[in-house]
C-alpha cells in the first residue's frame, strides 16, 4: 500500500532524477502546474486516474511505478 503522500514523493524523486521542473512536467503531461504542486505537497490525496497516467507517461514510467511504495525501478531509456 502506498504510504502517506507516496505518490507525491515518487513524482518528486523522478523529477529530481530527471532534473525536470514542475513547469516542464506540467507542459509535458498537459496537467496544470497547480495540480502538480498540490499532488507534491499532499493537498491532493487521490488524483484522477487520467492525471496519474499523464504524469507517468511524461516521466517515462508506468502508473504502477508511480503508485509503488517505495519507488523501486530504473528509469527507462
Amino acid at each position: 500500500m502506498l504510504s502517506e503522500n507516496g505518490l507525491g514523493n515518487n513524482i518528486k524523486k523522478l523529477m529530481d532524477e530527471q532534473e525536470i521542473s514542475q513547469f516542464r512536467l506540467s507542459l509535458a503531461a498537459e496537467v496544470p502546474q497547480s495540480r502538480i504542486s498540490n499532488i507534491l505537497s499532499g493537498r491532493v490525496k487521490n488524483p484522477r486516474v487520467a492525471t496519474v497516467s499523464r504524469l507517468a507517461k511524461a516521466l517515462g514510467v508506468t502508473v504502477d511505478d508511480l503508485l509503488s511504495d517505495p519507488v523501486d525501478h530504473h528509469l527507462r531509456a
